[in-house]
């Protein structure tokens, strides 16, 4: 039979065990719990360069997978998201030349995605804490999240060029990525996430007419808008992506043409559902997705569809399609607005992401087109309907080649000869560092 002092001495061990299996649990739920929103931080910030499983880009990107050079020194990867880098490091090897800004987080959401980061690929590290970040940030050129802030924040206008005038004329509350009507008719900005303001161009004021919720159901996944403009009756047609990765075999992007169907207090409303179609996800972060936008002089609805790819390459995640471009990605849609049952006609492909184009007096289209990660010039094409523009064959004024610039690139297919960029001769040119 066991003494009170002795029962009491078993007691106090039992509750000490669980007092730290308690504690274990309780740090495995915490961490589990900051790397799953940083997960979603890694997606939205970082995916796009260092790619979705972390491979990064050689060689412009470094991958963080099982990277050296990261996971060395705790306090260095807090400061570099923090205050941003410059110059030249080595990651397993390989020397990197590039430039990464500062990311707008505040201590919390820094210290999830470092435990994301250095807990995923094969990669093992202790967790970040919010305190661990908010000491490592007083190091950096920003030694608080409020000084991040105050020097990302709207600055002073930029000095008029000579025979022009500039003015503020309001301050966005949210990203903003379009900006449609004008000539003497009411102004609108489109948000990053759905969202609709009136310009108020004598008050100085944005005025929200259309609300995300209104149409768009953020239920049923991710999505962003990209492209707005107005008709001659004065209706609103905008167009959304969003990322579905329920109930669908592979993560898919669906494109919706919105056009607004009532005018309530002197505003274009009710979005409906104009266009519809879909195509698998792009690989990770690299879906361009279907940006701008614009009615043509033939009065024909004009959009453009971006890569799902930065240059080609393939996905090594099951949830990701692994093919290519497909038939209506990097390229120009034409569709007519007066159709019930709209369909895409494809007027240009090999364009990797046009995310503007416009046209001249005489009538010919123009598209602006960024390059891949491995900094290739920017590109500005001259529209023919036929024509096909090089990706992901070949970038810029480059040769079109097998495995150039990446390993990846593929060869030009027989019969595909791509027209040239317009060449851009100026101070602002392009190029990496090598001068290609």
């Amino acid at each position: 039979m066991l003494s009170l002092p002795r029962f009491c001495s078993i007691i106090g061990r039992v509750a000490v065990v669980f007092a730290l299996l308690g504690r274990a649990l309780a740090e495995e739920d915490g961490g589990a719990a900051r790397s799953a929103r940083g997960e979603k931080i890694y997606l939205e910030k970082c995916a796009m360069c260092h790619q979705p499983g972390g491979q990064g880009a050689p060689p412009v990107f470094p991958p963080l997978a099982k990277s050296d050079w990261l996971l060395a020194d705790r306090e260095r990867a807090i400061k570099v998201i923090c205050e941003g880098l410059t110059g030249t490091i080595t990651v397993l090897g390989q020397a990197y030349h590039n430039a990464m800004p500062a990311q707008v987080l505040n201590d919390a959401e820094v210290a999830d995605v470092l435990t994301y980061v250095t807990n995923s690929w094969e990669n093992q590290s202790a967790h970040f804490t919010p305190e661990e970040v908010t000491l490592g940030r007083t190091k950096s050129k920003f030694p608080t999240f409020e000084k991040l802030l105050q020097a990302t924040a709207y600055q002073p206008l930029a000095k008029a060029p000579k025979g022009f005038t500039l003015r503020e004329v309001a301050q966005l509350p949210e990203f903003c990525t379009r900006l449609a009507g004008g000539g003497g008719k009411k102004v609108y900005a489109l948000a990053q996430k759905g969202g609709v303001f009136e310009v108020d161009l004598q008050a100085g004021a944005l005025v929200p007419i259309i609300k995300t919720g209104d149409y768009l159901d953020s239920s049923r996944g991710d999505a962003v808008t990209m492209g707005i403009t107005v008709d001659g009756e004065g209706r609103l047609w905008i167009v959304s992506n969003q990322k579905l990765t329920k109930d669908v075999p592979v993560f898919t992007n669906e494109v919706v043409i919105w056009r607004t169907s009532e005018v309530v207090d002197g505003h274009p409303a009710k979005l409906l559902p104009w266009f519809r179609t879909s195509y698998p996800q792009g690989v990770g972060g690299m879906n361009h997705g279907v940006s701008n936008i614009a009615f043509g002089p033939d009065g024909l609805l004009y959009v453009s569809s971006g890569s799902r790819t930065d240059s080609g390459e393939g996905s090594t995640k099951e949830e990701y399609s692994s093919e290519g471009e497909t038939d209506i990605t990097s390229c120009i849609w034409r569709l007519n607005p007066k159709a019930e049952k709209p369909e895409i006609e494809v007027i240009a492909r090999g364009i990797r992401n046009p995310y503007g184009f416009a046209w001249d007096g005489s009538g010919h289209l123009f598209t602006f087109a960024n390059g891949p990660d491995y900094s290739a010039p920017e590109e500005m094409d001259f529209i023919q309907p036929g024509r096909h523009y090089g990706f992901p064959y070949q970038f810029s004024t480059w040769p079109a080649q097998e495995g150039f610039p990446y390993a990846h690139t593929p060869a030009l297919p027989e019969g595909v000869k791509p027209a040239l960029p317009v060449i851009n001769r100026g101070p602002a040119g392009g190029g990496n560092a090598a001068g290609m």
